[in-house]
């Protein structure tokens, strides 16, 4: 039997229950399998690794109750890993790291679950260093494989649960780890996601100051870090991100006055709420409220008459 030039199993949004059958077979010839919005159980099957061919992974919305599938890294064509909404749990956490992990890696979500630990890039190679480099230095094989269009990924993007009628892969590059149990410090070396468009980490336990190595993120569109703990002032730098056109970073401790420059004029005070101690044009809060215009003359000495 030929195969089509893109093999897909679409079945989202239905009622299917229990769990995934470990049946896949070692000629399995999937490129793409949707199980979104179902009431899946347990873990996910293992035998998917005998898809070799998969690019498209859908499990979103569904009950499935595992730990981070670290054995997908072995589908060297896997371009998108929607893994939201789910029970998956723990530390996204390895003994061994290998330079090949996910190296055709474009899209991942992993929002609302139930991960756990420090957010670090040494758990994500490839995804990381070479999948999502802006640079031909990094790049992997998946830079020679053909586009691939895909008409039913569902992906939170600026703000909103967006569904792509139709989508390039290599197009989009985007990571939302959000609502989850993630804490420490933002990794200062997330400046290295050359062409990220889409980072969500809002609703964990994120601490520390926002890095300025964000503003290397030239391609960057969508970027919330909303609902976590993080503090200090918002890097002045990040003023340099022109395609930025959805920011959030409210329900935090930031201090000090919100930037001006680029893009930040557009930002709605709901960008900045929930900052006690932020200021500026945006929520519409004088950073300097005792200083006036003017200024009272020198008192004069009373003269004898």
């Amino acid at each position: 039997m030929d195969r089509y030039p893109f093999s897909v199993v679409d079945l989202s949004k239905n009622k299917l229950q229990g769990m995934i059958p470990d049946t896949f077979g070692s000629e399995c010839w999937l490129e793409g399998l949707n199980l979104n919005g179902n009431q899946l159980e347990g873990p996910l099957p293992r035998s998917l690794v005998n898809c070799r061919g998969l690019r498209v992974l859908d499990f979103g919305n569904n009950q499935i109750d595992d730990t981070f599938p670290f054995w997908l890294e072995h589908l060297e064509s896997l371009q998108v890993l929607m893994l939201q909404s789910n029970k998956f749990h723990g530390p996204i956490k390895r003994r061994h790291i290998t330079n090949s992990s996910f190296e055709s890696l474009h899209i991942i979500s992993l929002s609302a679950n139930s991960f756990t630990g420090h957010l670090s890039l040494e758990y994500f190679p490839s995804l990381y260093l070479r999948g999502m480099y802006g640079n031909d230095e990094h790049q992997t094989s998946h830079s020679a494989m053909p586009d691939v269009t895909y008409t039913f990924l569902m992906f939170p993007n600026k703000g909103q649960a967006l569904e792509y009628a139709s989508i390039q892969i290599p197009e989009l590059n985007a990571v939302d780890f959000s609502s989850n149990l993630f804490d420490g410090e933002i990794p200062t070396s997330i400046g290295d996601y050359k062409s990220l468009m889409s980072l969500n980490l809002s609703h964990n336990s994120l601490v520390g100051k926002i890095p300025s190595s964000l503003a290397n993120l030239t391609q960057l569109e969508s970027l919330d870090l909303s609902n976590n703990d993080l503090v200090g002032e918002i890097p002045s730098k990040l003023t340099s991100l022109t395609s930025l056109s959805v920011l959030d970073v409210s329900r935090n401790h930031l201090i000090g006055t919100i930037p001006t420059g680029g893009q930040f004029l557009t930002f709605p005070s709901s960008s900045f709420e929930g900052n006690s101690r932020l200021c500026g044009i945006q929520l519409q809060i004088d950073c300097n409220p005792n200083k006036s215009d003017n200024v009272a003359p020198p008192s004069r000495s009373c003269e004898p008459i």
